[in-house]
């Protein structure tokens, strides 16, 4: 049916991306929604057709006028321009022109630093202006605590905070970026999520079994996992002091 191919109809204030997804979405529930809607009276293909006028909604347009929005596509351009450009979606935005976008249009307070590339960017420089220079990696990490290594994929990723989660759709979408995530989740499905939050390390604590099966997706996705008998509370503490004694804060 027509109006179920179109975004617009499902939300008229959204982007094309969200929309999309919300048809998807009642597409893939339709099973379940008839079994609710067993009692309704059926619908006739006339119920569908369009009578009304329909009316102009400038949706996209990023200014009152067009010298306004002229301006502000320059400015969106140029934040555009500072960008990775992997429309990743990390930031809520479904590309990185749609974050520029929102930036200049003041939507939800959208900033630069949103985007998780630019931030580890921020944080990286800020650790060698306070450390004289000096970051902290995974594998520093390991040289100064007691951890043990079940597999070091990328030695050299970049540590910015410990996280502490045993949750995994709470962690897929709050992990962040370059963290050491302490957990006693031990399975292949942790090693996804770290690797969707691009997580530096997966520190497993309290010394919980480590399968054949994870240790195998570990080497092939060179995600970085540590060991430790600590608590996770203990764990997230000693990282925690490690960076800070690194970066000279």
């Amino acid at each position: 049916m027509q109006r179920r191919l179109c975004g617009r109809c499902i939300d008229r204030s959204k982007n094309p991306y969200i929309a999309k997804a919300k048809v998807k979405q009642a597409f893939k529930y339709e099973p379940v929604l008839r079994m609710h809607c067993a009692d309704l009276p059926e619908f006739r293909p006339e119920d569908f057709l369009w009578t009304q006028k329909v009316s102009y909604e400038p949706v996209y347009t990023l200014g009152a006028n067009i010298f306004e929005s002229m301006e502000k596509i320059m400015e969106s351009q140029q934040i555009l321009s500072g960008l990775p450009g992997l429309d990743c979606g990390s930031c809520g935005s479904p590309t990185c022109k749609a974050l520029a976008e929102d930036i200049v249009k003041g939507v939800d307070c959208a900033k630069p630093e949103d985007c998780i590339y630019l931030m580890r960017e921020q944080w990286e420089q800020h650790s060698r202006e306070k450390g004289g220079g000096r970051i902290m990696t995974v594998k520093e990490l390991t040289e100064q605590c007691p951890f043990e290594i079940v597999h070091l994929g990328n030695p050299d990723a970049v540590l910015t905070e410990p996280y502490c989660c045993d949750l995994l759709s709470i962690a897929m979408g709050n992990a962040p970026a370059g963290s050491a995530w302490c957990t006693v989740m031990s399975n292949m499905n942790t090693l996804a999520v770290a690797a969707l939050a691009e997580a530096s390390c997966v520190i497993l604590c309290n010394n919980v079994s480590v399968g054949d099966n994870m240790k195998l997706k570990a080497v092939s996705e060179n995600i970085n996992v540590l060991r430790t008998p600590d608590s996770i509370f203990t764990t997230a503490l000693e990282v925690y002091k490690k960076l800070h004694e690194n970066a000279g804060l």
